[in-house]
């Protein structure tokens, strides 16, 4: 939901819609630690996703560095890879007309001045 109110401008409600979220996920990190206090295998088991619930908890939007985007996701880098919408390197080839295309301008032509359309 704070997405939403942010895209409708109303940054109000989305700044109180975050630090709900943010004391609601606090007060489950304590209700867990104190249920799991004393037994090492729970404390070992929960570690992972008590240290990311802290992180989520913590982090800005306008932090620099590593964010935690998807707690289910695979902890890789958001900025790595293809995302949709983005062509990558061999989209991009495949999309740029070759010699033989109708309307293709050969480019050493145009540097030697004697440019044609093919």
């Amino acid at each position: 939901m704070v997405g939403r109110y942010t895209h409708a401008h109303q940054f109000k409600r989305a700044r109180r819609e975050l630090k709900f979220r943010r004391i609601r996920l606090g007060r489950v990190i304590r209700d867990i630690r104190r249920k799991i206090a004393g037994n090492e295998t729970l404390k070992e088991r929960f570690a992972d996703l008590l240290d990311l619930a802290v992180r989520v908890r913590l982090q800005d939007y306008r932090q620099r560095g590593p964010k935690v985007y998807s707690l289910h996701a695979s902890r890789s880098n958001a900025s790595a890879g293809a995302k949709p919408g983005r062509r990558t390197s061999s989209a991009a080839s495949a999309r740029t007309p070759s010699r033989g295309t109708v309307g293709a301008i050969d480019r050493a032509a145009v540097v030697s001045g004697t440019a044609r359309r093919q």
